[in-house]
């Protein structure tokens, strides 16, 4: 099931309007990437809000993007490097574009999750989409 980037958007302000966080509104919004059940995926990001489960930690819609990443591999230990590869690519996009991938100072400059989830989304869906051909 392929997704425009309006659906994918609207997906993900839905899951925030039910009070699910960042990484679980980015996650809702790829189903064709995690392709398992919605409770599955939502219950894979329930501890990656406020920056790793309120830690500080890297934010949750770009926590979203690795998960995303693993989805997209077979698993194996070779499939590592191209994860990483690619993952590495969106992180830097993501701090060039927020000034930081951490979830406090990125608050603390005020931007808004959703503007995070929302940059998130359409990073992936256009990397993905760029893959593609």
């Amino acid at each position: 099931m392929k997704l425009t980037k309006e659906q994918r958007l609207k997906r993900a302000s839905d899951a925030r309007a039910q009070g699910y966080n960042c990484a679980q509104a980015v996650m809702m919004a790829f189903p064709d990437v995690f392709t398992l059940p919605s409770e599955v995926t939502l219950r894979l990001g329930t501890a990656l809000g406020g920056g790793m489960g309120m830690t500080g930690g890297i934010c949750g819609a770009l926590s979203a993007l690795a998960l995303a990443e693993g989805m997209r591999t077979e698993g194996e230990p070779a499939d590592k490097v191209k994860a990483y590869k690619s993952f590495h690519a969106l992180n830097d996009a993501f701090r060039e574009q927020h000034g930081s991938t951490l979830c406090p100072e990125l608050k603390a400059s005020g931007v808004s999750c959703e503007e995070l989830i929302k940059s998130g989304i359409l990073m992936y869906d256009r990397y993905i989409n760029e893959e593609a051909h």
